[in-house]
């Protein structure tokens, strides 16, 4: 039997509301599988594939870290606000 499967887009952004490029973001899904990316010039980043269920993602670098649980399927544009 296949499963959907469901796309989570989201964007890093600072307190101030400014975008953060360049920043790695982790995902890790309810079977503790974690997929990484990188933020674009306008703090966006995408994961495909994703299996319906809570996901956490995670942002860890040498600045700040910033955690958040997300449930998919998700429609909108998830926003990580770091300090």
């Amino acid at each position: 039997m296949l499963t959907a499967q469901y796309e989570l887009k989201g964007k890093l952004i600072d307190s101030s509301g400014d975008a953060v490029p360049g920043v790695r973001v982790c995902i890790l899904d309810s079977s503790d599988e974690q997929v990484c990316s990188f933020t674009d010039e306008n703090g966006l980043f995408t994961f495909s594939s994703l299996d319906e269920g809570e996901h956490k993602l995670y942002v860890n670098s040498a600045f700040f870290t910033s955690e958040k649980v997300i449930s998919l399927p998700f429609s909108d544009l998830v926003e990580i606000t770091v300090k």
